[in-house]
């Protein structure tokens, strides 16, 4: 009996692609459109938070969308506060 592992364990249900749930640092900047070095600088100061997986460091997708929360707010342009769901 032959079994095809990889369809079985990365194909998502429905064959949708699931968004990512961890960036790369990269990733975060390109997403914040400032540079590595920013993002590097923004992690060391505890703005946008970072996880580590064995020597890799990601940055969970929300982290990214709350240091823009943040910093709207700090800029006084947030028009309305916005509230995460549980």
């Amino acid at each position: 009996m032959s079994t095809d592992i990889d369809t079985q364990t990365q194909t998502p249900p429905n064959n949708r692609e699931l968004p990512p749930a961890l960036l790369t640092i990269s990733e975060a900047a390109a997403r914040l459109r400032i540079g590595r070095s920013t993002a590097y600088e923004l992690i060391a100061c505890g703005d946008l938070e970072v996880v580590h997986i064995g020597r890799s460091a990601r940055v969970p997708v929300e982290a990214v969308d709350d240091l823009v929360q943040i910093l709207r707010a700090r800029s006084g342009n947030a028009r309305t506060r916005v509230t995460r769901l549980p």
